[in-house]
């Protein structure tokens, strides 16, 4: 029996989109960094919740970055960029000549509205899928990001002390030495 291990790094992220089609959707996912980091090639990024995207294979969830990383160049890309690419991929969505998921890449280019559709069901169904529990939670990562339906008793007085503390923020008398529109310092008067 042969028995290969492949260490790695995981970080664990969710994504809030707040404008364009994935709008109030709540999408999870890994990165994973090689064990030889920086030595390696570029680290895969994988949606655990479901993603109908052009670059977002639907079968295993890895996203493709090879279309904004042709060659990842050590010293050069950083594990900021992957992430910062993940981010503007909910909003600036690639017509790829490669496409992970074909069918998205399809609808995007013939039919809009179906594939408006499409994001619309997957952003409904991320907002119900982030409080499922991961499979085998016995044996889950402590790092894993677990969220729980918003409770009154619960939450509501951390809550209501960040409502309160905005509120107090916005009295708060500004106290900048710079003029509204300038960037000039000690250009606001004391009065």
């Amino acid at each position: 029996m042969l028995l290969i291990l492949y260490c790695v790094s995981v970080w664990f992220g969710v994504i809030f989109p707040r404008y364009g089609l994935y709008k109030n959707g709540v999408f999870r996912f890994r990165l994973l960094i090689d064990r030889n980091w920086p030595n390696c090639d570029y680290p895969k990024v994988i949606f655990d919740t479901p993603l109908f995207h052009p670059l977002v294979n639907p079968d295993t969830g890895e996203m493709s970055i090879q279309y904004h990383f042709p060659e990842w160049k050590k010293g050069v890309s950083r594990i900021w960029h992957v992430i910062d690419h993940v981010s503007k991929s909910f909003y600036d969505i690639p017509r790829t000549k490669t496409p992970e998921n074909l069918e998205a890449a399809e609808l995007l280019k013939t039919d809009n509205e179906k594939y408006m559709k499409k994001c619309e069901d997957c952003v409904k169904q991320s907002q119900i899928d982030i409080y499922k529990q991961p499979m085998h939670s016995e044996n889950i990562d402590p790092n894993y990001l677990l969220f729980d339906v918003y409770d009154e008793e619960i939450h509501g007085t951390l809550r209501r002390s960040w409502f309160q503390q905005k509120e107090n923020d916005n009295k708060t008398q500004n106290l900048s030495w710079v003029q509204l529109g300038s960037l000039e310092p000690f250009s606001r008067s004391n009065t």
